[in-house]
């Protein structure tokens, strides 16, 4: 009678573990979900280059660039670089399209934090970027948020 009730056993804690274990596929759905927003790149705020709107289009983590800030692209093809120094000051370089590169340095204020999440081995980053840079003839200035994957 032994074996009869051991098989009971074994049925009812196979259907209780069963009801009882959480769903594999939700739990990876949400883990995509996570890992998908935290690779969602946005730049809030204003920006503007010589008092025209800098609109951009998306931004990227400077780590494979090998610098610690980011790079955030304009919709008309254009870049500004938002660099953070080791002492927390700003370095900012404006390049468009075949341009040549602008660098304006100690012109703000840059804060780059890493986050948790890893895209394809890139760190995504969070900040914040208070702009006031001029060279010569061009001016950049903003004060935004950002979130910066791959």
């Amino acid at each position: 009678m032994q074996p009869r009730w051991t098989a009971l056993a074994l049925a009812s804690a196979a259907l209780v573990g069963t009801a009882c274990a959480p769903d594999v596929s939700v739990q990876i759905q949400q883990a995509n979900e996570t890992v998908a927003q935290a690779a969602e790149s946005h730049v809030d705020g204003p920006i503007s280059v010589n008092a025209a709107p800098f609109s951009p289009s998306r931004c990227l983590s400077g780590q494979l660039a090998g610098f610690s800030g980011v790079d955030v692209l304009g919709i008309d093809g254009s870049r500004l670089r938002l660099v953070q120094e080791a002492d927390g000051s700003g370095t900012v370089v404006q390049t468009g399209m075949g341009a040549t590169p602008v660098t304006m340095k100690g012109c703000g204020r840059i804060e780059v934090r890493p986050t948790g999440a890893m895209v394809d081995g890139v760190r995504v980053v969070r900040g914040t970027a208070q702009l006031d840079c001029t060279a010569g003839d061009l001016h950049v200035a903003g004060d935004v948020t950002f979130q910066c994957g791959q």
